[in-house]
């Protein structure tokens, strides 16, 4: 990824470190997260890259009109 200059790039690099980010395709695939949230969602990249993003949603919820919607 490239950004344009090293306030962009400082930035970034805050929210990576105070923040769990996690990044997917507009599929809903899992491309991306960092260490921050694997750690607080008590997963390894590894179990979820790949993998779509409902499998951090309640079954009932994923079922519902709304969640098929977005």
């Amino acid at each position: 990824m490239f950004f344009s200059n090293k306030e962009d790039k400082l930035q970034l690099k805050a929210i990576d470190q105070n923040y769990a980010v996690i990044k997917f395709k507009p599929d809903g695939t899992i491309i991306e997260a960092n260490k921050n949230f694997l750690d607080i969602m008590g997963y390894t990249l590894n179990e979820i890259i790949g993998k779509h993003h409902k499998i951090f949603c309640e079954k009932k919820f994923v079922e519902t009109k709304d969640y098929q919607e977005a």
